[in-house]
């Protein structure tokens, strides 16, 4: 069993991310591992009292970033700075883009780093002017410090880490229980589905205003989004306004709920996202036996095999076209979705990858 004293840092400390540091953190902990934690606090962020509960009390320094002002996040690398001159850590791993920045500079180098981005800042589409400037920051990092290894948790992630000179690993997220697979119902009564899902915040990287677009070209069938976000205002007053009586917005349910929802009925996952680190969510929909749609953007493209348990799309007439198809071979596709998960996605098997490289 190790014995280390490490220390994680994130500024992304919400949904998919804050699943992922939950499930690491235990593990670390089950096989001897102490850990402190510097979180840079968001609106997302969980309350304190859920966040200590989720991570067992630990030492814990929060930093408010809701503003990203030079003071906060100047606040927010002096706790890094200070947290690593005053403790003695063996290992220090660096979650999501800004804390990768920040804690490059601010790490003494005693410590073995590790950075992994969870969607590198870069690769979002809505800002391009902001996204050249991002990645030549990353790539200038890249230069001036030689010791921090790369974690990537998808292939795409691994190929973009590559593009900006990183030195990288690949361990792949995953799901810590994947249920028995699910024989769909449609797969012994031989008819189409009409139901289609998605999940998540809503807002410009989820990219909803597509889910209605497409929602508006199968007005036979029925869309529900599970999730809100700075969009639902917009997304709403859309709906009205192009008489859409074929979606609903049920908001944000409890993890529990949404596991319910994912094998209450058949449902093709639809993933509209512009960019991401590898969604949890559609992970999810694997494991419930959902074929999956998606936008052709990094981290949605990892899970899918063409033609097998999904599509890649790049506009509305694919998206259209790609669920018209998956819907009328529901099950076929539906087996491929859950073989995949099982195979590449086990939490449990792949964290003892990211031990591995810890202790080398």
């Amino acid at each position: 069993m190790s014995s280390k004293k490490m220390l994680i840092v994130t500024e992304c400390f919400a949904g998919g991310v804050y699943k992922y540091l939950k499930n690491y953190c235990s593990y670390l902990e089950s096989i001897g591992y102490s850990y402190d934690l510097i979180i840079g606090t968001k609106e997302e962020t969980p309350d304190l009292n859920t966040i200590k509960d989720d991570f067992n009390y630990k030492n814990m320094y929060l930093q408010d970033i809701r503003k990203r002002s030079f003071k906060n996040l100047f606040q927010f690398y002096r706790t890094i700075k200070d947290v690593t001159i005053s403790n003695s850590y063996e290992i220090v791993h660096l979650h999501s883009s800004l804390a990768g920045f920040l804690g490059r500079f601010g790490i003494k180098e005693t410590s073995k780093k590790f950075y992994t981005p969870h969607g590198y800042s870069f690769i979002q589409l809505t800002k391009p002017l902001k996204s050249k400037i991002y990645k030549c920051i990353e790539k200038f990092i890249n230069k001036m410090d030689k010791a921090t290894t790369t974690i990537a948790i998808s292939d795409s992630e691994g190929d973009l880490a590559n593009q900006v000179g990183n030195k990288v690993d690949i361990v792949k997220t995953g799901l810590t229980s994947i249920p028995s697979y699910i024989e769909r119902r449609s797969g012994s009564s031989g008819g189409a589905v009409n139901n289609v899902i998605s999940i998540g915040r809503l807002a410009d990287q989820k990219n909803p205003i597509l889910f209605l677009d497409i929602a508006e070209l199968l007005p036979s069938y029925n869309f529900t989004w599970v999730g809100d976000g700075p969009l639902r205002s917009l997304m709403e007053g859309t709906i009205r306004k192009r008489n859409l009586h074929n979606v609903t917005i049920t908001g944000w349910l409890d993890f529990s709920d949404v596991e319910k929802l994912l094998v209450a009925d058949d449902y093709v996952y639809l993933q509209t996202s512009l960019w991401e680190g590898l969604p949890l969510t559609l992970l999810e929909a694997l494991a419930a036996s959902l074929p999956v749609v998606v936008m052709d953007s990094y981290g949605n493209r990892d899970v899918v095999s063409v033609g097998e348990n999904g599509f890649i799309c790049n506009n509305v007439e694919e998206f259209v076209e790609s669920i018209k198809i998956v819907s009328d071979k529901y099950n076929q596709f539906s087996q491929k979705s859950y073989e995949i998960v099982s195979s590449e996605y086990n939490f449990n098997k792949n964290i003892k990858k990211l031990v591995e490289i810890y202790d080398r």
